[in-house]
């Protein structure tokens, strides 16, 4: 499990003014604010992507989570508050799955392998967040000034399974790669994205910038794969591609990679 520091502490008699902090304000109707943990000026946003609930949508909303929403399709890296338009942001979603990985995830970006939960099993506090899946996963997001941390633990006796959505941004992404190193236990890639209301007005359907990652994993890789599109290589260790951003924000195309 991730060590945290409490969630608030009695210091002096006083409350730790962090501990009244419910970082699920705002979350509907437009507030556009993300639940996942991030410190004041952090590099990482790692918070959950959720699906639409509404059906003729793109996006679940702006901040990437929607309280309305009831599935998850993946834990991003970036996110931003308070936009009123969706992109840039919602970079490189990871999502833990307890199912093996048959059709393409490509198949639909919103929902294809995302979880059931339920907001009786969600938690989010300053600095972290955490989410017991319907599919049995549990999730703990932490973060530092540069880099997130995650916690996956996972049901007895069933696949454990991670996507890394490299390509799947909010609202798509142009350029993509993505790196398994099995021996070192590391995925390693970039995505180049942006389209900040490019889904409303072509003028702004652009990228204007590139997010590196490193994710380091303390579990060896039992087997690794990639998708491109609609077909699935077993064994891939590099991906490369882009979703593209469409003309209402669906993802034309898809990259991305499986490690288990």
């Amino acid at each position: 499990m991730i060590a945290v520091s409490p969630f608030y502490a009695e210091t002096g008699g006083q409350r730790d003014p962090a501990s009244w902090v419910n970082p699920l304000i705002g979350t509907t109707n437009g507030g556009n604010v993300f639940p996942g943990a991030v410190l004041p000026f952090g590099m990482v946003q790692f918070s959950p992507e959720t699906s639409p609930f509404n059906l003729k949508s793109s996006i679940a909303a702006p901040g990437g989570y929607e309280f309305r929403s009831d599935k998850i399709r993946g834990f991003s890296l970036t996110n931003v508050e308070g936009w009123g338009c969706g992109g840039g942001s919602g970079d490189i979603p990871i999502m833990p799955l307890a199912e093996a990985i048959g059709a393409s995830p490509s198949s639909d970006f919103r929902y294809a392998y995302a979880s059931h939960f339920t907001h009786n099993k969600e938690q989010a506090h300053p600095g972290h967040y955490h989410v017991a899946l319907d599919s049995g996963i549990g999730v703990d997001l932490t973060a530092s000034l540069h880099t997130g941390s995650a916690t996956f633990s996972f049901p007895e006796g069933k696949p454990a399974n991670i996507l890394v959505r490299t390509s799947d941004s909010e609202v798509g992404s142009t350029d993509a790669h993505t790196t398994v190193d099995a021996a070192h236990r590391t995925v390693s890639g970039s995505v180049t994205s942006g389209n900040f209301c490019g889904y409303i007005d072509k003028a702004d359907r652009r990228s204007y910038y590139t997010v590196y990652f490193v994710a380091e994993f303390d579990q060896p890789f039992l087997q690794t794969g990639a998708w491109h599109d609609m077909q699935i290589t077993a064994g891939a260790i590099k991906a490369e591609g882009g979703s593209g951003f469409g003309q209402k924000g669906f993802p034309e195309k898809n990259m991305a990679l499986v490690s288990g």
